[in-house]
């Protein structure tokens, strides 16, 4: 699996002035690599990853997905490669307040099956979900939100995971743990691509970027 970015560059029109968050980038992401990118609030880091999710549209160059150009896809088949590919974690948690945490987790599976089931009790023991499965979304610290989207992402095995800067809700014991985890997960053959201003994860990721002033350098 490959994201490559060609002279990419992202910008928005606001009262009238255009803002240029990202400009010219080239560098490719692949695959069994743990990427961590670095930057100031605003810097264009979640805009990164809205690409790679193919949430956010190129103002200028090319976005590839292995050897196709997604640029100009239609929103069909961007979210056929999102569903087919790509978790995201965002930085606000997203659950659906009517369903359990169980439900929550399970909902972009589509089909409860055994399969997911099975790996779904092994997650919550993981993550100490396992007594509250049936708690709906109110019911829950905001941590634990957190882990349930982050189990949601998990769950399916995506080829690539995308975290955006979550992890200052966790203790510091369970961000190492989170860290190792996702480095875990690109040495068993993922994309794993997280976006903060926490240094600690220079010490867990295969690469490190820093985004400043719209350039992405490789450090």
């Amino acid at each position: 699996m490959e994201i490559r970015f060609k002279n990419l560059a992202v910008m928005y029109e606001k009262d009238e002035a255009y803002n240029v968050v990202l400009k010219k980038i080239n560098y490719t992401f692949e695959s069994s690599t743990f990427y961590f990118i670095n930057g100031t609030e605003q810097s264009g880091k979640s805009t990164i990853l809205e690409l790679i999710c193919l949430l956010c549209d190129v103002t200028a160059g090319n976005l590839y997905f292995n050897d196709k150009d997604t640029t100009y896809l239609p929103e069909i088949s961007k979210t056929y490669l999102r569903s087919r590919h790509i978790s995201f974690v965002s930085q606000i948690p997203v659950l659906n307040e009517h369903l359990t945490v169980r439900e929550n987790i399970l909902l972009k599976t589509y089909i409860r099956n055994a399969k997911y089931e099975e790996k779904l009790d092994y997650y919550l023991k993981k993550f100490k979900l396992e007594n509250k499965d049936g708690f709906f979304p109110s019911e829950l610290s905001l941590t634990e939100q957190y882990k349930v989207c982050l189990l949601r992402a998990l769950i399916t095995n995506p080829d690539i995971l995308l975290i955006d800067d979550i992890l200052g809700f966790f203790t510091h014991e369970n961000q190492v743990a989170l860290l190792k985890h996702f480095r875990e997960l690109a040495e068993d053959g993922k994309m794993v691509i997280y976006v903060s201003n926490n240094d600690l994860a220079y010490d867990f990721a295969h690469r490190n970027l820093e985004l400043e002033d719209g350039y992405l350098y490789e450090l």
